[in-house]
């Protein structure tokens, strides 16, 4: 490539946002672009190519992506690549090419019927089949790629870090003593043993029991509340384990419960919802959490 051809190049790829420099790898020489798009080295002053550039084999031009046409290829807009000027390359190689007055970073390819084709790494992008007529001329091969600032879309941010929320939310920290004081906050609400299975399925769902343990945690009410009227049974909470009981309780549907009784279903639901507001709430919210819950039980009794 002739000196007049490189310059020409350079000036053409700073034109289209590629930000190229041209670096000779054995003598270290540099040549950036700026000041009206001026070949010239890093730092004060400028010079222009020298003569034999044309016919060194060292040459390296440095581009930057200046899109987002190969992100598919793990090339992202902004990246650092290094271009190996006037070597070979084949089918599926990254190139720089010059085409129809214009400089692409795209995958070169020539399929079975000889037509050259440029592919992006991006399913946004159409393929460009190259014509004679427009000039098409391959510049070199990519053969290295620096990101040196690594930048993630702000949108992108704000939805991870809006997701991380909700978990910390939903399950943040609940120690076992605070369970023990949810479960004796609750037990007067408790007059069936069947209602149990509300505090053993929200205890699951906040992940401070083992799905399916129902032994255990009969076990563990017996112990914490000996003097209660109404004990658990395991083999009657298994019992309740099924359909939409099974899920979470936000999810549960009277359609396809246990329970058929509207009023039933829904003394489970806000047993199983009050037991959940306990397990995550401080102390200072109990009273209200409480007369809720006594409010609908008495609500549904007064409406039998």
């Amino acid at each position: 490539m002739t000196k007049e051809r490189l310059n020409k190049l350079l000036n053409q790829m700073a034109e289209d946002c590629f930000c190229p420099c041209l670096v000779d790898t054995e003598s270290g020489e540099h040549w950036s672009f700026c000041n009206g798009l001026t070949a010239c080295e890093d730092g004060p002053g400028s010079k222009g190519l020298p003569k034999d550039i044309g016919s060194r084999k060292s040459l390296i031009i440095e581009a930057e992506m200046p899109d987002e046409s190969m992100i598919e290829a793990h090339i992202q807009r902004g990246d650092r690549l290094r271009i190996r000027v006037d070597t070979p390359y084949s089918s599926g190689d990254v190139v720089l090419i010059r085409y129809n007055e214009r400089s692409y970073i795209m995958v070169y390819f020539k399929d079975r019927d000889g037509r050259k084709w440029l592919v992006p790494g991006n399913s946004r992008y159409a393929s460009i089949c190259m014509i004679d007529e427009n000039n098409p001329e391959v510049i070199g091969r990519v053969i290295h790629m620096d990101r040196e600032v690594l930048r993630v879309e702000y949108d992108d941010c704000v939805k991870q870090i809006e997701e991380a929320k909700k978990k910390m939310e939903n399950f943040r920290m609940i120690t076992q003593d605070h369970v023990s004081w949810a479960i004796q906050q609750l037990q007067s609400a408790i007059t069936t043993n069947r209602w149990w299975f509300s505090v053993y399925r929200a205890m699951v769902q906040l992940k401070v029991h083992t799905n399916g343990d129902y032994e255990g945690f009969c076990e563990r009410i017996r112990r914490e509340l000996p003097d209660h009227k109404h004990l658990p049974d395991a083999v009657e909470i298994s019992r309740m384990d099924i359909l939409s009981f099974s899920k979470p309780i936000e999810k549960w549907d009277i359609n396809d419960a246990p329970i058929s009784q509207r009023k039933r279903f829904l003394e489970y639901q806000e047993i199983g919802f009050r037991m959940i507001d306990l397990l995550q709430c401080g102390q200072v919210t109990t009273e209200e959490i409480l007369r809720k819950l006594s409010e609908t039980l008495k609500g549904n009794t007064d409406s039998e």
